[in-house]
């Protein structure tokens, strides 16, 4: 994600609070406003995904997914990108048609902002999958990560129990946890 786009995200979330602040506080003076929902959607707002120019989410992805992953084509397809305090990226959802309601296919690139660990510094911002193989069934995601220093991209596994999995997992939840309350671009794959 390039500097001045970054600046155009942050001075974007700043107008959003000074112009929420000011009418969340004449409807609440009016009695025109239900406090709790109001906080909430203005905490949306500040935090999630203003649009950053020039992007979009799904060209920065790989075209081939990694081999045990299914085939998406024909599936819904989510996209979205968002910048909060913490992170920022974009992300690539596809629901299976035959399991509404489940994104059993999620690509994302996520820059950690904050790192606090050695392990989310060395993280990067390559692109994850992360693959629900059994829906339903008590076992791990498959996830990986795309090597982009090689001249054409590989994918390697993400093994469950490790700590750079479960590092991963709560990175895929941020992202979840962003998406469920951002706008969204859905679409259908020919």
């Amino acid at each position: 994600m390039q500097a001045p786009a970054i600046g155009f995200v942050r001075r974007a979330q700043s107008a959003v609070v000074a112009l929420l602040g000011s009418n969340l506080a004449r409807a609440h003076s009016r009695g025109t406003l239900h406090t709790t929902r109001a906080l909430r959607f203005a905490w949306v707002l500040t935090l999630v995904a203003v649009p950053t120019p020039g992007q979009n989410a799904a060209a920065s992805f790989s075209a081939a997914l990694p081999p045990a992953v299914v085939d998406v084509s024909g599936w819904e397809t989510i996209t979205g990108e968002f910048e909060t305090p913490g992170a920022r990226g974009v992300y690539v959802f596809h629901v299976n048609p035959r399991r509404q309601a489940i994104y059993q296919v999620m690509r994302y690139q996520v820059e950690l902002l904050r790192p606090t660990s050695e392990l989310q510094r060395r993280r990067g911002s390559d692109e994850r999958v992360a693959f629900v193989r059994n829906p339903g069934a008590r076992e791990p995601m498959l996830c990986w990560q795309r090597d982009s220093e090689e001249a054409v991209p590989s994918w390697r596994a993400l093994t469950s129990g490790t700590e750079e999995y479960t590092l991963e997992m709560g990175v895929l939840m941020r992202v979840l946890a962003v998406h469920r309350v951002a706008p969204r671009s859905s679409s259908r794959n020919p």
